[in-house]
């Protein structure tokens, strides 16, 4: 140990077992949560491993020996997705594990492990995805060591869960594998060597590190054709068109069917990068070429093309910071005690201390900046004497920049070579002075389509698992899309007409607004494609009446609507096998719906309460006519 950093070695060389921490992350949280775990490991002399989960292969559990004389334990952090889906990247592992051919209670009895569910409890089903991988686990004969579940609602968030989970694991790791003599846990002051390093070169990366490519079968770089405020200029939410094209001739069309979304990485503004460059000290270095290095596998990481063309390691210590990382977002828990070791003012230090002590320091670090939707560059703003080498930059600076997931609004029949997504700005007040804004949507109503230096935007084309249109296109479908919501639901209806399957008697929306004159999305398309007869055009306007003044009365819903068509619709659902699709914010609104639709069960199909709760979940859900995508 020097200088109050451990020599990786130190923490390696201990007979413990190795615990190997597989995360699968819908948004890079479960990916800090394994980081954190490793770290604490690191700190009980455990050799640890992390990976993504669609780095594992089944035979990686099987061959994992978690009997004594140093073997292995597993680590699970499995977040939700969507509807209590599993994230894409555990799609593969979990395939492996439900296998028939897997012999029960033998085919991993050699493997011990630990699992942690991430989810939100507003949502109905919380947690399914860990709930559904641990009693897998256990049914194939793996030994569970410790067990919990973080929910977003707990008033200090994951955190809540999380830390006891964290405190129990290892006090039975510690308990079964005692320390060897001599041999003390380290103290969170000390500075662990990085999981994840930044180095600075001094040329560009050689051939022997290339990028991923730069071009996947679902990447492709496209222009931006439009960039179209929807809501009135003096509503309090901007919601945009945005428009992309293939940008030239020779390029096949897109590949996507309707339902399916459009993921795209956000760049965090220029100048806000280079005042965090100036804080931090690093301006000197900011056209020094960069790589990030991974010390566990000892290689460096690829990273993502920044433009068409590019085939190798051409990143700069700038653009590191503008395209990689994620310092001006809402910052996560973990960032306190990765500062506190290189805090130099006895002040700051001691508050970033207490930050990181269990009890009223957790509750004070989740009011100061979880709470408030501080980010990153702020509490270093603050926290001034803090300083960072940049070996550091991956570890702290706010974790991978990820792709934000948009619904593609678009039909591929119509529009082969275009795409367009509905999104709102997301822009929003805490307590903090200066308003919050969402990094992705902010570069997004940044772009201007008539600036010929706005450069293509690389577009993953991604499946929905959840969005996909009857096969017999004379199915009846019955959608339900307040706000934003509208967006995937436009993409399936304007596929059913160009496929010849439009008609009011096939093809029912119920959409919802605040307002007949702020916030109608795309009304007047909506209220043609109702008077050419292709789709019936239901609307809740809940603040105001359909000629835009405030409304009398109690606030009107699409739950409302659906139950006044509550005949016509339990006879499409019932009689005509139709499929409902329910699209929007999370929330109050999916429960509602179902609720609605509980009613008109009830009303117009005679059901009993319990028959109709049956009927929903049997015929409707699990006979994959109930599809519902809805998102915070």
């Amino acid at each position: 140990m020097s200088n109050g950093l451990v020599d990786a070695a130190e923490a390696s060389t201990a007979p413990r077992p190795r615990l190997r921490i597989i995360y699968a992350s819908a948004t890079g949280t479960a990916q800090d949560l394994a980081y954190r775990c490793g770290r604490l490991a690191q700190r009980n002399h455990f050799p640890v491993r992390i990976d993504d989960v669609e780095r594992v292969h089944l035979d990686d559990l099987i061959e994992h020996d978690g009997d004594g004389g140093g073997g292995h334990v597993v680590v699970f952090l499995v977040a939700t997705a969507g509807n209590g889906s599993f994230p894409p990247s555990a799609t593969s592992l979990w395939s492996q594990l439900l296998s028939s051919s897997l012999p029960l209670g033998s085919t991993l009895q050699r493997l011990q492990f630990a699992i942690f569910g991430l989810g939100d409890s507003s949502y109905p089903r919380f947690c399914w995805p860990e709930r559904m991988m641990r009693k897998r686990l256990v049914d194939l004969g793996a030994k569970e060591v410790e067990r919990g579940e973080g929910d977003e609602q707990h008033y200090l968030g994951l955190d809540g869960t999380y830390q006891p989970f964290l405190a129990a694991l290892f006090d039975r790791l510690n308990a079964q594998y005692p320390l060897p003599l001599g041999m003390e846990i380290l103290p969170d002051d000390v500075a662990l060597p990085p999981t994840l390093e930044l180095r600075l070169l001094d040329e560009c990366g050689d051939e022997s590190q290339l990028l991923a490519p730069a071009a996947s079968t679902t990447t492709r770089w496209l222009r931006l054709v439009k960039n179209e405020r929807l809501t009135s200029p003096d509503h309090f939410q901007d919601v945009r068109l945005f428009e992309f094209e293939v940008p030239t001739d020779k390029e096949p069309d897109l590949n996507f069917i309707a339902g399916d979304v459009a993921a795209l990485r956000p760049v965090n503004d220029l100048q806000s990068c280079l005042a965090l460059l100036d804080r931090l000290g690093w301006t000197k270095d900011k056209d020094r070429f960069v790589q990030v290095w991974d010390t566990q596998s000892q290689r460096a990481i690829s990273l993502p093309a920044l433009t068409p063309t590019a085939t190798k390691s051409q990143t700069t210590l700038l653009d590191y910071i503008q395209h990689h990382v994620t310092p001006f977002s809402a910052l996560r828990p973990s960032l306190f005690p990765l500062l506190r070791p290189f805090a130099t003012s006895d002040v700051e230090r001691e508050k970033l201390a207490e930050f990181c002590t269990p009890g009223e320091g957790y509750e004070d670090a989740m009011e100061y900046g979880v709470r408030t939707k501080r980010t990153v560059w702020e509490v270093l703003d603050e926290f001034r004497s803090v300083q960072l080498p940049v070996a550091r930059a991956a570890e702290v600076l706010g974790g991978e920049m990820r792709e934000r997931e948009f619904s593609i609004a678009s039909s591929p029949s119509l529009t082969p070579r275009r795409i367009q997504l509905l999104v709102a700005i997301v822009q929003y007040r805490t307590r903090i002075r200066t308003p919050r804004r969402g990094v992705a949507t902010r570069w997004l109503a940044s772009l201007d389509p008539s600036d010929p230096t706005t450069p293509l935007i690389p577009v993953q084309l991604r499946p929905s698992t959840i969005l996909r249109l009857p096969p017999d296109d004379s199915t009846p479908i019955i959608c339900v899309g307040p706000g934003t919501g509208v967006a995937p639901l436009r993409g399936l209806i304007l596929e059913r007409i160009a496929r010849g399957a439009g008609g009011k008697e096939r093809n029912t929306v119920f959409l919802g607004c605040r307002s007949a004159r702020d916030d109608k999305l795309l009304g007047d398309e909506w209220d043609q494609l109702h008077a050419q007869g292709h789709v019936a055009v239901h609307w809740a306007i809940s603040r105001t009446n359909q000629e835009g003044k405030p409304r009398k009365g109690a606030r009107e819903y699409v739950q409302d609507v659906l139950r006044r068509q509550g005949e016509a619709v339990w006879d499409q659902i019932l009689l005509e096998g139709a499929w409902v699709y329910i699209c929007g914010s999370s929330g109050k609104m999916p429960e509602g719906v179902r609720e609605a639709v509980l009613d008109i069960a009830e009303e117009h199909g005679g059901l009993e309460r319990d028959q109709a709760e049956r009927f929903v979940s049997e015929r409707l859900e699990a006979g994959g006519r109930w599809r519902e995508e809805c998102w915070s």
